[in-house]
């Protein structure tokens, strides 16, 4: 993906000017672990002495995460990233044909039998597709993705704070925190503490955005989506003392960077 191209061309450039060794990295939604955080570990820390903790709720993806990283001795963590340690809804988009299959049979989505190339690919496009967050704006990427009017499947999953995951994991330091949350990574950025020695050195997340976000897309009636929230977040990693660099992903996000300057 184009988005993903240029995203690690930055993050590269940015590890060959301060380097890379005794590093730790906390990927939150992680999926299958192909992607250009991947890239970034073979590269720069495969090599080093890097601690990665990689987080993913849905349990296929987290299967194939594992493999990913197969004798790695890298941490892994079978959850969604929530304000609050507890279960919660893990909102899925599928097409609706695919849904419909899911509810006839009220099998698990991972078990459904898919046979032509298009299918798998929706099917791929909609686990990936999962959030906590109940959003209009999901449903629509989907339909544009997929040509199939979407809906929800809804599972509920295990949620930690930001603050028990790290607590459970034991990790002393974030040096790396890569945000990927479909809609909730503000609501994560927000739980860091950022007077405390695990704050991230840097910081990786989404922005929702342009001509397809709509502020009427938040169905959840709690989680603030889109531009009110993206400019919430910038203000406030502003406020602490991060320099935000944007990435735009050429499709319906923008990648945001911030960097510490304090250090």
């Amino acid at each position: 993906m184009l988005g993903d191209e240029r995203l690690y061309n930055v993050l590269a450039k940015f590890f060959e000017e301060t380097g890379s060794s005794d590093f730790s990295l906390v990927q939150i939604g992680a999926a299958d672990g192909r992607d250009h955080v991947n890239e970034l570990i073979l590269k720069y820390g495969k090599a080093n002495s890097w601690n990665c903790l990689f987080v993913e709720p849905g349990l296929l993806y987290f299967n194939s995460l594992k493999e990913t990283y197969e004798d790695t001795g890298y941490l892994f963590e079978n959850s969604a990233i929530s304000n609050k340690t507890e279960e919660a809804i893990l909102y899925r988009v599928f097409p609706s044909k695919m849904l419909e299959q899911i509810k006839t049979t009220a099998a698990n989505p991972a078990s459904i039998d898919i046979n032509d190339e298009k299918g798998k690919k929706a099917f791929a496009k909609a686990l990936k597709r999962s959030s906590l967050v109940a959003s209009n704006y999901l449903l629509r990427v989907s339909h544009g993705e997929t040509g199939e009017k979407p809906g929800f499947y809804k599972t509920l999953v295990p949620c930690l704070s930001l603050k028990d995951l790290l607590l459970k994991h034991k990790l002393e330091k974030v040096d790396f925190l890569h945000v990927d949350a479909e809609g909730y990574d503000f609501e994560i950025i927000k739980q860091i503490d950022f007077s405390s020695r695990l704050r991230p050195l840097l910081i990786c997340y989404e922005e929702w955005g342009g001509a397809k976000f709509k502020e009427e897309d938040d169905l959840s009636g709690e989680i603030s989506l889109g531009p009110t929230a993206s400019l919430e977040c910038r203000k406030l990693l502003q406020k602490n003392k991060y320099l935000i660099h944007i990435v735009d992903s050429g499709d319906t996000t923008k990648n945001i960077i911030a960097i510490d300057t304090t250090r």
